[in-house]
């Protein structure tokens, strides 16, 4: 073979012939000649790579230099030695090994979670951990605002302590100063009442410009009520620079004004105007009557003002703010009506507290509690269960965040106080949202905070009160409006006699009318119910039904008219709301406009639940064919029943997929593309469905609750048809069912969409969003 006549375009394939020195020659050349053909491999440079990251620029040119990794560095978790023999250096390295052990710990928890069971796993440890931590971190902040609760009592305890002695200081050095010597005590003449002198003014930058009457009433609200400020004028009582001039005149900068006030006069008008009531008095001891919306310190004051008010007050009447409040024996809590027993020094403060401890001092209170209450509940057997078992929760627990030793040691309460407590009940009226409501009257000793106590007690049996408070439980018909219950008597030993006084008072009328009201609601849901019940042809079982259940009538009976329609329902699927008709409005209102259309529009109901939007479509439209799409099983079977029970089945068919695969999921796709997608998505948050729980208990929770503040099945919707449209039409549309107020959130997920409709519903409420996507090309 001739070498110089071999024509290679690639690397020869010899066997002896590559022995051959001539031949071994050429093929070197020929693989030298191809090597030069060759671009060298481009490699960019390092000053062009992570210019940004210093550490993926490191190990960039750590790898380009061809460097080994570098050793792992386990200093960290070496346990270092005391670096002296004192007791700090020790206790400070015993610290830092728990620390580095705990560490440690930590990660080999980690890392058996990743390896024997996934990282799912690993994931949900954390989210616990978190949740965990998350709720240790909101009992310190409660922790610390009760800290700093009990701090402001304490001030507020020190301070009025200390204004009481400089009054009675001061007392005592003006009864000295005014004694004559000369003069018998027994003939000194009755004092009169003496009166401060007038109130005088000087008008500040802040007041100039201001007329004179809306002055006076902001400047007297807490002395005067209106009409007695508006008195003042037309008394020419109040003067400015000594001139009496009209309520419209303008105050300026410096202007001296001078109010002619009586001090008794002034404290018996803030007294008509707040809602208190004498019930008892005696010497040094009153028991007031007061309405919902006052406070510890207005009834203190007042019990101090009516004793300055009396005709037999002897002294001087000093200025309204001046009084000295006397002192609440029973707490008061701003939002109940109930009695209050005030005492006027802290003598008798601590006799009747000593009462109060001795059980000589029993408060009776009545409340409206959730739940159909019998009166076994309170057996003694069952209430001294109760109380043995909280003794032994308060006695045992010595954590600091046990609850119940917390509750108890903060409001200073006695382990056993609920066997303290003889209730009844006076009457249960059914309930339509809540099944029954009992009217609960309890007698309690050994507190002062006996409707605290009520409250944990009755959460205890089950039985909350109603109410926004701790340890109560909202009432759908009277949120935050206070918590219903109210004192109806006290009896408590005289400190002047020692006999028995008991002052009693009727049940106020707010709690029987929320009873009454429940059971007007009550009367009148049943009755709804029953003729829908009847006009769907229900059964006779299913007419029979029992709204104290608070089981839908709908559930009941199985049927729910929509649309004029009436379709099959069941607790697997949504009850048809009134308000999602308008979303088969806007649908319709679609394919209406579509008339040019020769082939049938194709519709798809998104979350299709019992498929009654897509029905209700199709049975008001003659050219649409669709499909509904949801993710349970047994409303999807639910969404069959309605389909063959309307003869339906030629043109809607229903396919089981979620809202984060439903564009790329083969059965849906191969039905596409759709010109129109109707979605009524689940988007009540977690917050609200807390609130709504007994209107949507008995409904599923999936087809109602989402994340992200209940924008999380908008999300997933948008994020599947940004990731493939093909089930889209090029100009098809989304229309979204939405909650109040919930516009701007959803139009900010759907931003690079363009907005072509939005339609409210009969009450006023916007309640759907049609979207169109901007596409380009065709499908």
């Amino acid at each position: 073979m001739d070498s110089q006549h071999v024509t290679l375009d690639s690397l020869p394939y010899i066997d002896k012939e590559y022995d051959d020195p001539a031949t071994r020659e050429h093929v070197l050349g020929l693989i030298q000649e191809e090597m030069a053909q060759m671009s060298p491999p481009l490699m960019p440079k390092s000053a062009h790579i992570f210019k940004s990251n210093d550490t993926l620029r490191k190990e960039y040119e750590r790898v380009r230099s061809g460097h080994s990794l570098p050793p792992f560095d386990t200093t960290r978790y070496n346990i270092s030695a005391p670096t002296s023999d004192t007791a700090s250096a020790w206790q400070q390295a015993s610290n830092n090994a728990a620390s580095q052990l705990e560490h440690q710990t930590t990660r080999i928890d980690n890392l058996e979670l990743l390896q024997n069971f996934g990282a799912q796993a690993w994931k949900l440890s954390n989210h616990q951990k978190e949740q965990l931590l998350s709720s240790i971190e909101n009992r310190t902040q409660k922790l610390r605002e009760e800290g700093v609760h009990v701090n402001k009592a304490r001030k507020y305890e020190q301070t009025e302590a200390g204004v009481r002695l400089s009054e009675l200081e001061e007392r005592w050095s003006d009864g000295n100063n005014g004694i004559d010597a000369n003069m018998p005590t027994a003939v000194q003449p009755k004092a009169e009442p003496q009166l401060p002198a007038a109130k005088r003014f000087t008008i500040s930058a802040d007041q100039a410009g201001q007329k004179l009457r809306p002055f006076l009433i902001h400047t007297f609200h807490n002395v005067l009520v209106r009409a007695d400020t508006i008195a003042l004028l037309r008394q020419k009582r109040v003067l400015v620079n000594d001139q009496i001039v009209l309520d419209t005149h303008v105050l300026q900068l410096d202007d001296c004004v001078q109010v002619d006030i009586d001090a008794l006069h002034s404290i018996k008008s803030r007294l008509r105007g707040l809602q208190v009531e004498v019930k008892y008095t005696e010497p040094g001891l009153v028991v007031l009557s007061k309405a919902p919306g006052i406070n510890k310190r207005t009834v203190e004051w007042a019990a101090a003002a009516i004793e300055v008010a009396r005709d037999t007050y002897e002294g001087v009447v000093p200025e309204c703010d001046a009084l000295v409040p006397w002192i609440a024996v029973n707490e008061v809590e701003k939002g109940m009506g109930m009695l209050v027993i005030l005492v006027n020094s802290s003598e008798r403060h601590m006799d009747m507290l000593e009462h109060v401890n001795k059980g000589r001092v029993v408060f009776t209170i009545c409340a409206v509690c959730h739940g159909k209450v019998d009166d076994s509940v309170f057996a003694q057997t069952s209430m001294a269960d109760l109380a043995e078992q909280t003794r032994e929760l308060t006695v045992n627990d010595t954590s600091a965040s046990s609850d119940h030793g917390l509750w108890f040691k903060y409001n200073h309460l006695r382990p056993d106080i609920f066997s303290f407590i003889s209730a009844k009940v006076t009457s249960v009226t059914p309930s339509s949202t809540v099944g029954h409501l009992s009217l609960v009257q309890a007698s309690i000793l050994y507190t002062t905070s006996p409707s605290l106590v009520l409250r944990r007690f009755m959460f205890e049996l089950d039985h909350p009160i109603a109410g926004s408070q701790n340890h109560t439980r909202p009432l759908t018909n009277h949120k935050d409006k206070g918590t219903l219950q109210a004192f109806v008597s006290a009896e408590f030993p005289s400190l002047a006699t020692n006999s028995i006084v008991t002052v009693s008072e009727d049940v106020p009328p707010k709690l029987l009318n929320v009873c009454a009201r429940e059971a007007k609601f009550f009367d009148r849901r049943k009755e709804q119910a029953r003729a829908e019940m009847e006009k769907l042809s229900a059964s006779d079982s299913a007419l029979d039904l029992d709204l104290t259940k608070c089981v839908p009538a709908a559930y009941v009976s199985g049927r729910k008219e929509f649309c004029g329609f009436v379709f099959h329902v069941t607790t697997d699927t949504l009850i048809p709301r009134p308000s999602t008709e308008t979303l088969v409005d806007a649908t319709v209102e679609f394919v209406n406009k579509r008339t040019d259309c020769k082939t049938d529009i194709n519709i798809m109901d998104l979350g299709t639940g019992s498929g009654c939007i897509l029905l209700s479509v199709l049975l008001r439209t003659t050219n649409t064919r669709g499909i509904g799409i949801d993710i349970s099983t047994p409303a999807l079977s639910v969404a069959h029943s309605n389909n063959n029970h309307h003869k339906l089945t030629h043109r809607a068919e229903f396919v089981h997929a979620s809202f984060e695969t439903f564009t790329i999921d083969p059965h849906v796709v191969s039905r596409g593309p759709f010109d129109f997608i109707a979605c009524n998505p689940p988007y009540v948050s977690s917050t609200r469905a807390s609130r709504m729980r007994a209107s949507i208990e008995n409904e599923p929770m999936l087809a109602l609750v989402a994340d992200n503040g209940g924008y999380q099945a908008y999300r997933d919707i948008h994020t599947a048809l940004a990731a493939d449209a093909r089930v889209l039409a090029r100009d098809g549309c989304i229309a979204f069912e939405i909650g109040k107020g919930m516009e701007n959130g959803v139009r900010s997920i759907f931003g690079d969409w363009v907005e072509v409709n939005a339609v409210r519903d009969t009450q006023g409420v916007l309640r759907v969003l049609v979207f169109q996507q901007v596409m380009q090309g065709t499908n």
